[in-house]
């Protein structure tokens, strides 16, 4: 019977020094200027909610924010069809099959959902 982690205190040390980086990063270093983010958006026309600081003409980067509950269901479901996906393939490698296939099942529907979502997400066309 094996415990994870076998060493608690390796994951306090990484997790406390990641998140310790990350801050300092965050906190230490300029901000992107505005005219990236500007250059950013119009490029990629991320869908979601966006906000501009500044005073800014918004007429040029209006962004509906309808998408943003599809955006919730595309992220959940994502998320849900990738763990049924690997857990899946290690119940079929163990020979645990009925677990394997309720598995499967979760990764193919919420694969459908994923693909249902996308659209009005303005994800793909």
């Amino acid at each position: 019977h094996w415990s994870f982690p076998k060493n608690p205190e390796a994951l306090i040390l990484t997790v406390s020094i990641t998140t310790v980086g990350w801050i300092l990063v965050t906190f230490l270093t300029k901000p992107e200027k505005t005219e990236v983010l500007i250059g950013f958006f119009e490029r990629v026309r991320p869908a979601g909610a966006w906000n501009f600081p500044g005073q800014l003409d918004r007429n040029s980067l209006t962004q509906t924010n309808k998408a943003v509950p599809y955006l919730l269901v595309c992220w959940i479901s994502a998320v849900a069809m990738t763990y049924s996906l690997l857990f899946f393939i290690g119940k079929f490698i163990l020979l645990e099959y009925s677990e394997a296939l309720g598995l499967g099942i979760s990764c193919v529907v919420n694969f459908l959902i994923l693909r249902w979502a996308m659209k009005p997400a303005g994800l793909y066309q």
